[in-house]
């Protein structure tokens, strides 16, 4: 597990993380806009990496959370199509970096 107090050291860095992760959250839920207002608010308050290894968890996370709650309107055959060229796409990179 990362140690995360490296860019956590006050209450409001954890408050801007929770805002932030609201933002996504609800931009998930059909407000779409709203999700251009956390990621430069987190890349201003923690720089352009870091933010973007706390974001991307939480983008991982809303979209699983979407599959399991849309899983019986969902269109299963593109997510098929897709499937395929993204874990070889994931694989790649992995390997790569390693």
């Amino acid at each position: 597990m990362p140690d995360l107090t490296v860019w956590m050291n006050t209450p409001y860095d954890w408050m801007l993380l929770f805002v932030c992760a609201l933002f996504i959250g609800m931009s998930k839920t059909g407000i779409q806009g709203i999700n251009t207002l956390a990621i430069p608010l987190m890349a201003i308050h923690f720089g352009a990496k870091p933010s973007t290894g706390l974001i991307l968890p939480m983008l991982c996370f809303s979209d699983l959370i979407a599959v399991f709650y849309y899983r019986r309107t969902a269109e299963w055959n593109y997510i098929f199509k897709l499937l395929p060229s993204a874990i070889a796409g994931f694989f790649w990179r992995w390997l790569w970096i390693n």
